[in-house]
């Protein structure tokens, strides 16, 4: 709506999605997640079944692979997409080649790489290009935790479908422990069985996925975080709807941290309400939520005193070095920002202003941008445009 219709009220925004997924008919199923990018990929690998979308929810779709597939498809800039399938092509013993873009062919797959040669899978790089081939075997697989949780997520969804029981233990410590539970949570749904003792996964071969023919997905607080943060800097306040807030998804640790800012929230239902309250400083363990960390940094911009976020040097893996992205994005826009190897040190500053900011073709960073700027217009402090490309300019 217009600034002026938004001016005086709350803001509402509601995400339900369901899904109707048949049975799975042949070796595995792939699930498209909410970004476009695993959709497009996974359009390329084999027929697309279903295809469903309610209007207001993101599409959700499901892909079935026979195992004697050949596929090639763009991963894009996405790591989740290719550290999701990697282990499943894998699971099929199939051949495939991967297009990575942007960041994406210097981002780390180590050591999942090296965990998946050693059982069985030949991959070979070609400039952009990741080429696949090979049949996982069953066995003892080790994995460290804290790189990338997407690791073992990869692998227990692969992991079911070999021929051979097969025994996932994580070393060290495990990063965003949260996206694994979220893992496990879709995979028992499925009907896959993996029982976890401690910190590793006794997991049954010769597995099969079997779906409810109903599936609800649950809204996502990764992208809810944006409006509740919205809500934090505004003194009408901004409600989001069709949250589960029991919900396993770790970014939903965004409401703790808002209410440890001074910001007002109310749990109600399956509602959140944020309104803005005497914002302070805090400082922001980001090991838990990294994903969370460029729209806490805006809230934190304008928070009285200091903000330290800490344990966040693998936000300079993402899409963009995030660290710098963000620190330069709040510069842009009036803030103070000292970048740590690991970390910001944020001073609060009495208001932000308009600027011009690159989004580096970061998604996260771009839906920021449009956040911020969204505010900053409803308060009228200023006329805003958005510019296509990489260049998103406020005047």
């Amino acid at each position: 709506g217009s600034a002026d219709r938004m001016r005086g009220s709350s803001c509402s925004w509601r995400r339900r999605s369901s899904v109707e997924v048949p049975s799975c008919r042949t070796s595995t199923m792939l699930t498209a997640s909410s970004s476009g990018r695993d959709l497009a990929l996974r359009r390329r690998t084999g027929p697309l079944e279903t295809d469903c979308s309610n209007g207001t929810s993101t599409p959700v779709a499901v892909a079935y692979v026979s195992a004697d597939a050949s596929m090639s498809g763009s991963a894009e800039e996405s790591g989740s997409t290719l550290r999701f399938l990697l282990p499943i092509v894998g699971a099929l013993g199939a051949q495939a080649v991967f297009h990575r873009e942007g960041r994406l062919p210097q981002r780390p797959l180590a050591p999942l790489d090296s965990v998946l040669k050693e059982h069985g899978m030949t991959l070979r790089e070609d400039g952009d290009l990741l080429y696949c081939s090979g049949q996982l075997i069953g066995g003892n697989y080790t994995i460290a935790g804290n790189v990338s949780s997407q690791y073992i997520s990869g692998l227990l969804m692969a992991l079911p479908l070999l021929i051979r029981d097969s025994l996932l233990m994580v070393s060290g410590p495990l990063e965003s422990a949260a996206y694994v539970a979220m893992t496990e949570d879709a995979l028992q749904l499925s009907k896959l069985t993996i029982p976890k003792m401690g910190v590793m996964w006794a997991i049954p071969g010769q597995q099969r996925c079997h779906l409810p023919k109903r599936t609800v997905v649950e809204g996502d607080w990764s992208n809810t975080a944006f409006f509740l943060c919205m809500g934090a800097l505004s003194k009408e306040g901004v409600t989001v709807e069709g949250l589960n807030l029991q919900s396993s998804q770790g970014d939903r640790g965004v409401i703790d941290v808002l209410r440890r800012f001074g910001a007002e929230v109310t749990e109600h239902g399956d509602a959140v309400t944020v309104r803005r309250g005497a914002l302070h400083g805090v400082t922001i363990n980001a090991a838990p939520i990294p994903d969370l960390i460029p729209v806490l940094s805006v809230v934190a911009s304008v928070a009285e005193g200091e903000t330290r976020v800490e344990n966040a040097y693998r936000l300079r893996l993402k899409e963009s070095d995030r660290l710098k992205s963000t620190a330069n994005l709040l510069r842009a826009l009036g803030g103070q920002v000292e970048e740590k190897e690991d970390g910001l040190v944020i001073t609060g500053v009495p208001a932000l202003h308009g600027g011009a900011v690159e989004t580096q073709n970061d998604h996260r960073l771009a839906i920021l941008v449009t956040g911020v700027f969204f505010l900053l217009s409803i308060a009228a402090l200023m006329p805003i445009s958005l510019e296509r490309g990489r260049r998103a300019a406020g005047r």
